[in-house]
Parts: structure tokens; C-alpha cells; sequence
């Protein structure tokens, strides 16, 4: 800013607008076939989150948030089904306005409900993901079909 300054100095008020474009939306989907898809849509989530000036505990969040619903996609969507199936897509979207990050991880797999000691006060040693979504998000929304699942998050932006 200081090699734009005239050497004379400013005649009037001077003002400076900074507009922060956020990035084209992410789209990722990967082949759950191999538990390193997990780690593709963690890279990708994580570079976009970056190119969208969101870090710290906000970046935190959205991504063991992302990770966990993913997680869940990829073990569960895929438990019985046979080997020549094709095998289930992982499908992460992120958008991001100035307010607010919207992210889904959709799943071709089939919904398994979850264990029923997770209505316990202190669940067993699994099942914890769900509950991490809902504890780091602001909303979190799963819908479940023959056809997959899609749980969609949204994380509000501090100022």
C-alpha cells in the first residue's frame, strides 16, 4: 500500500475496499473401495477451506465434522454388499458464503440405523460420529434412502 502513496500525500480521505471472493464450490466424489478415499476428500476439503480464508478452530471443526460423515459413508454404506457391486461413491460438496459454510457428504450405499446403545448416556467405543457433527455444526440434517444417504452441515462464519 505504501508504494501507491503519491510522494506529495492525499489530497482527500482515502479509502480501501477489500471484497474476499469466496472459491467456486467444491465438488469431490471418490469410489469408497480403499479407506485412502478418505484421505483424498480431506486434502480437497482442506485446500479449499484455505482458498476460502477459513482456518483456525472454524477449519477445525468443518473438517473432523466432514471427516466423520465420510468416515460413516464409507464403513457403513458399503457393509453387505456383494463383491460385484460397483462400488459406493463418496460425494463431498462444500459452498461458502461471507456467513456461512454448507457442506454434504452424500453416499450410494444403503443406510445402516445406529447402534442401539448410542441412546445411552455413555455410548460404547464407536458411534461417535454423529454426535461430533451435531457438537462442532451449526445444523446438521441426515436423509436416508435404498439409494444412499446425504448428511448436510452447515457451519456459521465468525465476522
Amino acid at each position: 500500500m505504501s508504494a501507491m502513496t503519491p510522494a506529495a500525500g492525499y489530497d482527500d480521505d482515502v479509502a480501501v475496499l477489500i471484497y474476499r471472493h469466496p472459491p467456486a464450490p467444491l465438488t469431490a466424489q471418490v469410489p469408497a473401495d480403499d479407506p485412502s478415499c478418505l484421505a483424498a476428500l480431506r486434502a480437497r476439503l482442506r485446500q479449499w477451506l484455505s482458498a476460502a480464508s477459513i482456518g483456525g478452530q472454524e477449519a477445525t471443526d468443518i473438517m473432523i465434522a466432514a471427516g466423520e460423515a465420510a468416515a460413516n459413508a464409507f464403513e457403513h454404506a458399503t457393509t453387505g454388499r456383494p463383491a460385484s457391486a460397483e462400488p459406493v461413491q463418496i460425494t463431498l460438496t462444500a459452498h461458502a458464503t461471507q456467513a456461512r459454510v454448507q457442506l454434504t457428504v452424500a453416499d450410494t450405499g444403503r443406510w445402516r440405523p445406529p447402534p442401539a446403545d448410542r441412546t445411552h448416556p455413555a455410548p460404547g467405543t464407536r458411534g461417535h460420529g454423529i454426535i461430533f457433527m451435531h457438537a462442532l455444526m451449526d445444523t446438521v440434517t441426515m436423509d436416508s434412502s435404498a439409494h444412499g444417504t446425504t448428511v448436510t452441515m452447515t457451519k456459521d462464519l465468525k465476522p
